[in-house]
């Protein structure tokens, strides 16, 4: 090369230098947009994929979000996108190359969890345990694992498997109580009930939650092995236990088999837990009095009554209890002595006597006075006792129910007058008992229907017949019905005379109510009045036990009142009626006119159920 060739090219070379230069510069921006598109491409993918989804459109969502992985498998959200949608699908064969692929790249066990799902699902049980073994040998100190393969086998009712999967996890971490919540599930899932209440066992000494494990062993007490293994359990882990919420699972087991026996003794051990003081076995009286166990109940309550005033500050609260178990029990068994309701009185007085400003008082007051007018029929004395209620806690609902008992007591002795001035004056002093002075309105007008003052009465149930309280205003309403629109002086006059019949049946003087509704049925004949007329007749015989006159009265109101609105009523106690007479085929017979002739009757499922029973005794 000359010289001048030389210098020729040295100078063109800072223009070739730039030349390459600008030809990188030029590629790099080309490879960039192009990336850039190809990014705002998949974008847009992605974005029209979720609008399919959000839509609902899962096959054109799936479609797109395979596309997007094919394109770019390392993009999580797009894979999590896949999986979701395909399972949702159930395109199992199509999802289980692409999960099975993630879980080799990512290592992570819910992968092999899902995988070994999918595999299952396609009925290749081989390969799905292999998956879940190589998931948990990732790690085999890593509880999750073991958790999320437990899952997916539990997902495809594998209970079994399950288990051996969490024991083997328990084993391997060295933490034993590990899993209990899990595993008390499962063993109930697959009947083996002892192991399974021992793991409630294990999970309410690590959580002391008691209503969780009540509600685990309430799933096994579904025959008699699940009862049988679970009592084993409770009652071993119970002996000798100093601990109060083991000794409560127990406790709370025996009642719901029913051995109130031996939960009395269990409670007996908590009270003592606590220092003896009786709240606990208070708290065990109030229970199984709620269960209907009056007599478990009362003998709670009498441990506390035993202990004494000076060694116990719950004896007030347990003589109540004892009280109103008794009465209750008197009241459900429908028999009871005189020396059991002179007991329940002594209660009610000690109450009084040794503890008068206790929250008791007022309702063992009240109580006092019940027990008195309903059961010993003392009246002078429960009217004595009533008006104390009154006069002692007018402050107290209570109070105004007694006020309300007093005058009805009134009416039976048929002192109206008292009763009149006892309703009203409730109206004042417990005006803001709303329910209790609704009813001595009510109560009010009944009187002047019984005087027979019936424009006054109609307004007074007119009044009431739109209250808010159903009860009161349907009896306002029946009242209203009763005496018709503008009755004319004759069917006033029979009104007033089955007025008095009521009044007569509402103080127990039933001779003369029977009398006075027959002179009803006789004089108002043919009239909706002496239709009501025969059907009373008819209840008050058969609740007198007079049950071939209530017949001879309920057949005659079927006979002359063909359309009686009262049929359905008529055929059920024509029934009773043979029933308490050991006739089974004729209170049948009874029972079935209901069935056929009443298809709208509100008495007809009673009518099948009692039907259904008396052909199962027979």
């Amino acid at each position: 090369m000359n010289t001048t060739q030389h210098t020729s090219a040295a100078a063109f070379a800072p223009y070739l230098r730039f030349g390459v230069l600008s030809t990188v510069i030029v590629l790099t921006c080309l490879f960039t947009v192009q990336a850039a598109a190809m990014q705002s491409t998949a974008e847009r993918k992605y974005r029209l994929a979720q609008s399919y989804e959000q839509a609902g459109n899962l096959d054109d969502a799936a479609r797109l979000y395979l596309e997007l992985y094919n394109d770019n498998p390392q993009y999580d959200q797009v894979y999590s996108a896949v999986e979701r949608t395909l399972m949702e699908l159930q395109r199992y064969g199509e999802l289980q190359p692409i999960v099975g692929e993630q879980a080799v790249k990512q290592q992570q066990p819910e992968l092999y969890a899902l995988n070994g799902n999918l595999l299952w699902k396609l009925g290749q049980t081989d390969q799905a345990f292999q998956a879940w073994e190589d998931g948990l040998a990732l790690n085999s100190d890593n509880i999750d694992s073991y958790s999320a393969i437990a899952q997916a086998q539990i997902d495809n009712r594998l209970f079994d498997q399950a288990i051996q999967t969490l024991l083997l996890g328990r084993k391997r971490s060295g933490r034993p109580q590990t899993f209990s919540n899990d595993l008390s599930q499962l063993y109930g899932a697959v009947g083996n009930y002892r192991e399974g209440a021992r793991e409630v066992m294990t999970l309410l000494e690590q959580t002391g939650n008691l209503p969780l494990a009540q509600g685990r062993i309430s799933a096994y007490l579904v025959n008699e092995r699940g009862i049988a293994e679970s009592g084993e359990v409770l009652s071993a882990a119970a002996e000798g236990s100093r601990d109060q919420v083991i000794l409560e699972v127990y406790e709370w087991y025996l009642r719901q088999i029913e051995d109130y026996d031996k939960a009395f003794d269990v409670f007996v051990r908590i009270d003592e837990l606590n220092g003896g003081d009786g709240r606990q076995m208070l708290r065990f009286g109030n229970q199984v009095a709620r269960d209907g166990r009056y007599d478990i109940a009362i003998k709670a309550f009498g441990r506390i009554i035993e202990m004494g005033q000076s060694k116990n500050p719950h004896v007030h609260s347990a003589l109540y209890g004892y009280a109103q178990a008794m009465e209750q029990r008197m009241a459900e068994g429908g028999k009871f002595s005189e020396e059991e309701v002179r007991e329940i009185i002594s209660r009610y007085e000690r109450i009084l006597k040794e503890f008068p400003k206790s929250k008791f008082a007022a309702e063992a007051q009240y109580g006092l006075a019940n027990l008195n007018h309903h059961y010993l029929n003392n009246l002078e004395r429960a009217a004595e006792e009533y008006r104390t209620l009154m006069a002692n806690y007018g402050n107290k609902s209570v109070a105004a129910d007694g006020a309300l008992a007093l005058g009805r007591l009134y009416l039976e002795e048929d002192r109206l007058d008292e009763a009149e001035q006892t309703f009203q004056k409730m109206q004042k002093q417990f005006r803001k008992f709303d329910d209790q002075v609704k009813q001595a309105r009510f109560e009010l007008a009944e009187l002047l229907f019984y005087r027979g003052s019936l424009d006054s009465a109609t307004l007074a149930y007119s009044g009431l017949a739109n209250d808010s309280d159903k009860d009161i205003a349907n009896d306002a309403l029946n009242r209203l019905l009763l005496f018709g629109e503008n009755p004319d002086e004759g069917a006033k006059e029979h009104i007033k005379i089955f007025a008095k019949a009521i009044l007569r049946e509402r103080q127990s003087r039933d001779d003369e109510a029977r009398k006075l509704f027959q002179q009803t049925a006789q004089d108002a004949a043919q009239s909706a009045l002496g239709e009501l007329a025969l059907l009373r007749i008819g209840e008050l015989d058969a609740r007198d036990g007079l049950y071939g006159a209530a017949r001879t009265s309920l057949e005659a109101l079927l006979t002359q009142y063909p359309e009686t609105i009262y049929g359905d009523k008529a055929y059920a106690l024509i029934g009773d009626t043979w029933l308490a007479e050991n006739a089974t085929d004729k209170a049948i017979e009874a029972y079935t006119n209901i069935l056929v002739n009443y298809p709208d009757s509100t008495l007809l499922q009673e009518m099948r159920e009692k039907i259904r029973s008396l052909r199962d005794e027979s």
